[in-house]
């Protein structure tokens, strides 16, 4: 089907989208559906929910905020060349989805100060809906538009000047909003304070006990005193998705109306099993973590060869299980079993390697007292790591020079009370052990040093870097930042959207 070429505007044209704009999207608002390929869930019977703020539902549905926002962003996508398809649509649908929770937030935040919007203001931004191309209002037009469509084109305007108020007050006015009123203002103590936070520099020397490294004879050792885990069992299964009907089923087994091999190739979902019926995952352990109520272990474990458990439930679907052989007990000399136990503990006890590299460096770092730290990184076969100094800037802002990019310290910006830790150290005193990432640390600070505050981040325009327009910036980009965070970590917020998205495009 060849696309019909538009014509240009003309007078008696409603100028839709190219005046109205949406906060909660900050694109252009298009209620005509946007980018075709995004429409075909619509055609579905369940609307999709993809989460909620503060109780209200985010829904994927015609004329929907959340559908509105995925248009504007799929129209901008085009607009730049990026092509609209099953890879970039999550992308698409996810930007939307936490826009329109943003938008839900700021606009709980405004009605709750009691802020009412001015009739005037909401008057001149409806008209601009209905203008020619010259701006002019075209009052014939407005009066023939069915009280449907501009009862929600009101609606739509009415939030989004609300949430435009609230990103007014909180980050200063906004190219789009189109008065600079509400923009960034400070004093000159102010700035002063915020540049010179970021003037002192850290040096450092690390020493890292990487915790993948754990040794196997201390996993053994873990295996042996834990030797029931690591039994493994000779398992056959099927599985239901209702308990009815799987009581059906082993009523009709036991009856010998079908053979337990004919219900597992015509009925069991597999969720656990190979083709066959045979457990895939049948250590004690693995059994345990399968079962919705671990303590039903036991109806498994105990069954004699060729029994039939009665149906337990699973964490997904209800399960017949039958034994097939006698348990093998865990044989620690064989290469495969340790693999095993080293899967487990990593997966289930890391906290027993943390210890173990928690004691191993507590040792390294009383050896530092009495000697010299490379001396001792020497003497534990351990690479000592020189990190060049850098800012405390938790969170990485914009406002100084980034953290160090060096590993495993290269995560530190996001962990407040290692980022305090390692800047208590005086120069040359060395840190107790902690936990970053997969390693354990110890590090001994080599130097500080103060810089002024006009070479304190680096900038290719030293004049532009000192100037408020940067500093706004700065501040604006932080309070967004800081905005988005405590909207994911909200009680009042829930996000369920990659379960929704992938249940809604891919079933």
């Amino acid at each position: 089907m060849n696309a019909k070429k538009e014509d240009s505007p003309k007078k008696g044209k409603i100028n839709i989208g190219a005046v109205i704009i949406l906060i909660i999207s900050a694109v252009v608002f298009l209620p005509a559906g946007g980018v075709a390929v995004y429409q075909g869930i619509f055609a579905k019977n369940k609307i999709p929910v993809f989460g909620s703020y503060n109780g209200k539902k985010i829904t994927y549905e015609r004329n929907s905020k959340f559908a509105m926002a995925v248009s504007n962003i799929s129209e901008q996508y085009r607009k730049y060349g990026i092509e609209l398809n099953e890879q970039t649509a999550p992308y698409v649908y996810n930007q939307a989805f936490m826009q329109t929770a943003r938008g839900m937030a700021y606009s709980d935040f405004v009605k709750n100060s009691k802020w009412t919007l001015p009739e005037s203001k909401f008057d001149r931004q409806l008209k601009k809906l209905f203008t020619d191309e010259n701006g002019k209002f075209m009052k014939d037009v407005y009066n023939q538009m069915p009280d449907s469509d501009l009862n929600r084109y009101k609606s739509y305007i009415m939030d989004d000047l609300t949430v435009l108020r609230f990103q007014e007050d909180m980050f200063g006015g906004s190219s789009f909003a189109g008065n600079e009123l509400y923009g960034f203002k400070s004093n000159d103590s102010e700035e002063k304070f915020i540049k010179e936070m970021g003037n002192e520099y850290h040096s450092f020397v690390l020493a890292e006990f990487n915790t993948n490294d754990y040794p196997k004879e201390e996993a053994v050792a873990y295996a042996k005193n834990n030797a029931e885990n690591f039994t493994h069992y000779n398992l056959s299964a099927i599985t239901l998705d209702t308990e009815a009907n799987a009581k059906a089923l082993l009523k009709q087994i036991k009856d010998e109306e079908i053979t337990f091999e004919d219900a597992v190739n015509d009925k069991s979902q597999k969720y656990y099993t190979d083709n066959d019926g045979k457990v895939s995952s049948s250590y004690r352990y693995q059994l345990t973590s399968m079962l919705d109520n671990e303590d039903d272990v036991a109806k498994i474990i105990n069954l004699s060869k060729d029994d039939l458990s009665e149906v337990i439930k699973t964490q997904i679907g209800y399960t017949i299980f039958r034994t097939d052989n006698e348990p093998e007990s865990a044989d620690f000399t064989k290469d495969e079993t340790v693999d095993v136990v080293m899967s487990y503990i990593k997966s289930n006890e890391k906290g027993i390697i943390e210890e173990y590299y928690l004691n191993k460096a507590a040792k390294f770092a009383e050896d530092c007292a009495v000697s010299n730290f490379k001396k001792v990184c020497k003497n534990y076969n351990i690479e000592a790591k020189d990190v060049e100094e850098f800012p405390l800037n938790y969170g990485n802002t914009n406002f100084y020079d980034s953290t160090t990019s060096v590993t495993p310290l290269s995560s530190i910006s996001s962990n407040a009370e290692q980022l305090e830790k390692v800047f208590k150290l005086r120069v040359d005193e060395v840190s107790e052990p902690f936990v970053i990432g997969s390693s354990v640390v110890v590090v001994k600070c080599t130097g500080i040093e103060t810089k002024a505050a006009e070479t304190a981040k680096a900038n290719n325009d030293d004049e532009e870097a000192s100037n408020e327009d940067d500093l706004s910036d700065s501040v604006k980009s932080a309070d967004r930042n800081a905005s988005e965070s405590t909207l994911s970590n909200s009680d009042k917020f829930v996000n369920n959207f990659y379960d929704a998205y992938y249940s809604a495009f891919t079933k």
